[in-house]
């Protein structure tokens, strides 16, 4: 019933006055998804010259779900607020082929050096406030300091050719 779903979300409830209810949540992460060929590196050719491709990928997919409910709910007034905030900060998400001395040989038909990232985001936020004189408010926001990066450092030599994507 109605007010089964009231009492359920309700976080202040008051009889015969006013009642003030809030929700707050944060999320907060740092990813790092890495996949490289460190220094120094031998990836040798076929008998009969440089075979097949290489794939250097590196994938992120992150799923990050935040609620925030907040109720008010009272015979005068009532009040409800909810902020719901993900904060992504500082993760890497970096594919290559480190920097390397003589020594590095690398010989390959294709080289694909990929790096991505592919987050999904819900922020909701639920203020519900029933009374006489009712008011509620909502802020939702996703902040992102993250870095995605494809690099190929050092000598490689290549028969084919070479994707660098980021």
């Amino acid at each position: 019933s109605l007010t089964n779903f009231k009492n359920l979300l309700s976080s202040a409830t008051a009889r015969d006055g006013n009642s003030v209810g809030g929700g707050i949540s944060f999320q907060y992460a740092d990813v790092d998804t890495i996949a490289n060929i460190g220094q120094n590196v031998k990836i040798q050719k076929g008998p009969s010259g440089a075979e097949g491709d290489l794939s250097v990928i590196a994938k992120e997919n992150g799923n990050y779900i935040n609620l925030a409910i907040g109720s008010g709910n009272a015979d005068k007034s009532g009040y409800a607020g909810g902020v719901a905030v993900t904060v992504l900060n500082g993760g890497e998400t970096k594919s290559g082929v480190k920097a390397s001395d003589e020594n590095n040989s690398i010989n390959v038909k294709n080289l694909n050096v990929k790096a991505s990232k592919a987050d999904t985001f819900v922020n909701s936020v639920i203020a519900y406030a029933v009374s006489e004189k009712s008011k509620g408010f909502g802020i939702s926001g996703v902040v992102l300091k993250d870095s995605v990066e494809a690099y190929i450092a050092g000598k490689i030599k290549l028969t084919g050719n070479a994707l660098l994507e980021a």
